[in-house]
C-alpha cells in the first residue's frame, strides 16, 4: 500500500494499493472492518466533484506510481470506464497480460 498526502493539492489524500484480484479487493472493501470506514467517510471528506477512485489492471510484480493514478482518475473524468481505468460499478475483465 502506498499512502501519501499533500503531493498535488493540500486537500487531497492519496491512497493506492495493489491487489491480486478484483474479488479480493471487493472482499476487503465491502466485507471487512473497512466497510464501516467507507460509511463514515463523509465525516472526514467532502464529496468530490470528479473521479476519486480508479481501478486498472497491471502486470504482476509491477507497482503503479502516483502519477499513473492521477492519469487514471483523469481518464475516468473524461471517458466512460474501460480497459485503461474502471470502477467497482463498471469493472473491466482482467487481460491475459495482467
Amino acid at each position: 500500500q502506498i499512502t501519501a498526502s499533500h503531493l498535488f493539492d493540500p486537500s487531497v489524500v492519496i491512497n493506492m494499493s495493489v491487489w491480486t484480484s478484483l474479488e479480493a479487493l471487493q472482499e476487503f472493501v465491502y466485507k471487512s472492518a473497512h466497510t464501516e470506514l467507507i460509511r463514515l467517510r463523509q465525516r472526514w471528506f467532502e464529496k468530490p466533484d470528479q473521479a476519486y477512485q480508479a481501478l486498472w489492471w497491471i502486470p504482476e510484480r509491477q507497482y503503479p506510481t502516483i502519477e499513473q493514478g492521477a492519469e487514471k482518475l483523469r481518464l475516468l473524468d473524461q471517458n466512460s470506464p474501460g480497459c485503461d481505468a474502471f470502477t467497482f460499478a463498471k469493472p473491466y475483465p482482467k487481460p491475459a497480460s495482467a
